[in-house]
């Protein structure tokens, strides 16, 4: 027996639950017993796998420095924007803090307790998070991840969840299914994808995007499969009527297209769903003040768009970040477009137009505007208030009094870098302003 004992200890785990059910039997085991073998053996791993996952321990807590939660809003507005115009490929860089940032916003707007550190150096990226389990207050799940530069994107080499490490193809696989599934990275010819490359170097993740014509093939699939071509083409048509009707040669106010094409969703809105007829005005606006006309060339009857610089505020910008962000909230993406309020700002911050505050405003404003224009309980009743009305205080908050333009070296000094209590004060101030307009607080 002892022998016995010893040859079944080197055997495979599975044919040692085979032998333990046929000890004693010369016959060849059963397939009720292998079926048992192998239910057996799959109970005991379920069992195993939530035991090493878990740990008693964080290996991070908000008590290990700073989390930069605000900092995470605006981690990917150069990335994914919704538009490229002229055909222009873009790059954003990110460093290991925007990223930190993110994760550590993410964790929060999902009302979990949890920390997340980040670090770059070279071509190598690392990734340390623990999440407290809401139902299982003394248990954490750790998180540790490491991707490595790869051509086109990075490739995750090691990820241990709790003391399991997943195998990296099987990672890798899932995400590029996820991201081909959301049109980020090529997945045929007939769905070329937004995301060009994305490289680890110089301490830097850098994302490379592809330019306007790929940009509108896709987001053209987008729209006409989330609302209908027939609805889309609908208000490309009223879209083009006003732009043709307006006496500036240059300039048009977003709540002058908002107006007419909301008005016209009231009526539509009779025989059809209000919810989908204020998301097909959502994307095409988004699409349009970007630059993209997506639905002309679908019919002979569908005029091209007369090119128009939508000012929100007076300003094109803002009606960029406004549609852009409202675009990102109404396509189930609100945790990304709350994601993706800071970092274009703390990117100019380094040389570009310097981090404004009135950005933020319109990012903010964009992201409620969009969240909420496709509940059904606002969906008819914001439509009809949009319809009624031209002003862009409806939904856009006063910003004369917020600070702009502010270089790197004045925004640390003033704001931490967006870590101090006075950035803090003015983020709830712009929340609370946003929150308090008409379009949101009628009876």
């Amino acid at each position: 027996m002892p022998e016995r004992s010893d040859t079944l200890s080197r055997r495979p785990f599975a044919l040692f639950l085979v032998k333990l059910f046929t000890i004693g039997h010369t016959k060849r085991p059963s397939r009720a017993a292998l079926a048992i073998a192998a239910a057996t053996g799959f109970v005991l791993i379920c069992l195993l796998l939530p035991l090493l996952a878990l740990d008693s321990k964080p290996l991070l807590s908000a008590a290990d420095g700073d989390i930069d939660e605000s900092h995470g809003l605006d981690i990917l507005r150069s990335t994914f924007r919704l538009a490229h115009r002229d055909g222009e490929r873009r790059t954003a860089l990110l460093t290991a803090h925007d990223l930190e940032s993110a994760a550590n916003y993410l964790i929060a707007r999902k009302h979990l307790q949890g920390a997340a550190r980040s670090t770059i150096e070279g071509q190598q990226l690392k990734l340390i998070a623990s999440i407290r389990l809401p139902s299982w207050p003394y248990w954490f799940v750790n998180i540790r991840l490491i991707a490595a530069d790869h051509s086109p994107v990075p490739t995750v080499t090691h990820l241990w969840v709790g003391q399991l490490e997943l195998p990296d193809f099987l990672v890798n696989a899932i995400i590029e299914r996820y991201l081909k599934h959301r049109g980020l990275l090529k997945n045929g010819e007939a769905r070329p994808g937004i995301i060009v490359a994305a490289r680890i170097s110089n301490d830097r993740l850098s994302v490379h995007l592809a330019g306007e014509p790929q940009t509108r093939a896709h987001l053209h699939d987008l729209i006409t499969e989330a609302v209908g071509i027939d609805r889309a083409l609908a208000y490309h048509n009223r879209l083009a009527t006003v732009l043709k009707a307006s006496h500036s040669r240059q300039f048009i106010r977003l709540s002058h297209l908002l107006q007419p094409m909301f008005a016209l969703a009231a009526e539509r809105s009779h025989d059809s769903e209000p919810v989908l007829e204020n998301k097909a005005i959502i994307l095409l606006l988004a699409a349009y003040v970007n630059g993209l006309d997506l639905m002309s060339g679908d019919t002979d009857a569908t005029e091209p768009l007369i090119e128009r610089s939508v000012l929100l505020q007076g300003r094109q910008d803002l009606s960029r970040h406004f549609m852009t962000s409202a675009a990102l909230a109404l396509a189930g993406h609100r945790a990304l477009a709350d994601v993706i309020g800071l970092a274009k700002e703390l990117n100019d911050t380094h040389g570009g137009s310097g981090f404004s505050f009135v950005d933020l405003a319109a990012d903010r404003a964009g992201t409620l505007f969009g969240k909420h224009i496709v509940q059904p309980q606002h969906a008819r009743r914001m439509m009809l208030s949009l319809g009624e009305n031209a002003d862009d205080s409806l939904f856009m908050p006063d910003t004369r009094d917020l600070p702009e333009n502010l270089r790197d070296t004045d925004f640390q000094a003033r704001f931490r870098g967006g870590r101090g209590p006075e950035f803090e004060k003015l983020k709830r101030l712009i929340d609370e302003r946003v929150e308090r307009l008409a379009l949101y607080n009628a009876h």
